[in-house]
């Protein structure tokens, strides 16, 4: 169904531009009959394909969202979720990997417990694929130091088989478990179960990296550890890590600071806290590497 669909949309899309053409001709060589005192042109003859052909589309439209709604797809984002694969082995990562970009996940590739965790702790990521036998080190190691910090879905994709395995998988902070040989459709499945089952549990917070910030309670943690924030830094911190990568221009963050607040917030004020808010999560305020001035414009928030 999601195919006829979509096939419907893209034919819609294909004869709007004829459609367009065949009225303008029909307006220029109009060739007209007289029926009854009645003039009937050749674009009147047109509306009804024009509006036929809006029905189809917009038919195709209803199916497309039933079918969404139906696999989960109205509560998940998915050109939005980002996944990291550590697979040691290249054609079965390029190839989960394939499958998943279909579905509008991006995806990160890496082969050892030393480049994920690179990029884990350098980038907003919100699942990880794990396998358990790594050239440099053991999955299961790795799923206990990321839950030492962070409540990140993980599904562990691995050759061992045994029930022993599967339960320090899981013991181990895993939510799921899947053993070699398996389906990309099962898998793809799974993800997607797995993405919105903790999604609905964590829904109030933005995990970025090593730093997770709970919007319920204006918490702000990093490896486990909680920063003390004022209101006006958990307002920051929360337009950054909603706009990871963006270049913010001051004028925009100033407005959303002030937006609903009886204070005024300017320029100096705002440079004060970020300056602050650096001294709390930059390894070297000085050179900050999280928080970076774009010069001239604003801030933005580097974190990959």
């Amino acid at each position: 169904m999601r195919k006829f669909a979509l096939v419907m949309l893209i034919i819609t899309i294909l004869l709007a531009p004829f459609s367009v053409i065949a009225e303008d001709y029909a307006m220029d060589y109009e060739e007209t009959s007289s029926v009854a005192g009645l003039q009937i042109s050749n674009t009147s003859r047109l509306i009804p394909a024009i509006l036929a052909a809006i029905f189809v589309g917009l038919a195709g439209v209803m199916v497309y969202n039933r079918n969404s709604a139906i696999l989960g797809e109205e509560y998940l984002p998915m050109a939005y979720k980002a996944i990291l694969i550590i697979e040691d082995d290249s054609n079965l990562s390029r190839g989960i990997a394939f499958a998943l970009e279909k579905e509008g996940f991006t995806v990160h590739c890496t082969r050892t417990v030393k480049e994920g965790w690179a990029v884990f702790t350098h980038t907003c990521i919100d699942m990880i694929i794990l396998d358990l036998n790594l050239p440099d080190g053991d999955g299961i190691e790795f799923c206990r130091k990321t839950r030492e910090n962070s409540n990140i879905p993980i599904i562990m994709l691995t050759a061992r088989d045994l029930e022993a395995d599967e339960l320090a998988g899981l013991s181990a902070g895993a939510d799921d478990y899947i053993t070699k040989p398996f389906s990309v459709a099962v898998l793809r499945a799974r993800v997607v179960s797995v993405l919105r089952r903790t999604g609905e549990a964590a829904n109030d917070v933005i995990q970025c990296g090593t730093f997770a910030l709970d919007m319920g309670s204006c918490k702000l943690h990093s490896a486990g550890q909680e920063i003390a924030i004022s209101t006006t830094e958990y307002r920051l911190l929360k337009i950054f890590m909603t706009n990871v990568g963006n270049v913010l221009p001051k004028e925009q963050i100033l407005a959303e600071l002030w937006e609903g607040q009886d204070e005024f917030i300017d320029d100096n004020t705002l440079s004060v806290n970020i300056s602050r808010l650096r001294a709390k999560i930059e390894e070297n305020p000085k050179i900050p590497q999280v928080i970076k001035t774009i010069y001239g414009i604003g801030y933005v928030w580097a974190v990959e």
